[in-house]
C-alpha cells in the first residue's frame, strides 16, 4: 500500500496515511495524528454540528503527490 499526503489548508499542515494511521507535519517530524485531525477534514466530520460529509471540511484538504508534500515541507 502506498502512502497518501495531504495538505490541510486551514492549519497549514502536511498530513499523510500510511496503512489507517495517520501523522502530521509539525516542526520539522512526523507526528502521531492523535486528534484525528486528517481523517475527520477528509471525512468532512464537522466538531461544531457533529455531522460527517460537510463539505466546508472536505474544501480545508488536498490529497498531495510524494513530490508536492516534499516541496511543501522544505517550506515550513
Amino acid at each position: 500500500m502506498t502512502d497518501r499526503y495531504f495538505y490541510i489548508v486551514d492549519l497549514k499542515l502536511v498530513g499523510k496515511i500510511i496503512e489507517e494511521t495517520s501523522y502530521l507535519y509539525k516542526n520539522k517530524v512526523w507526528i502521531k495524528d492523535k486528534e484525528s485531525v486528517l481523517k475527520d477534514r477528509l471525512s468532512g466530520y464537522c466538531f461544531i454540528t457533529k455531522t460527517y460529509h460537510n463539505k466546508y471540511m472536505t474544501n480545508k484538504i488536498d490529497e498531495l503527490t510524494f513530490d508536492q508534500a516534499q516541496h511543501l515541507m522544505n517550506l515550513v
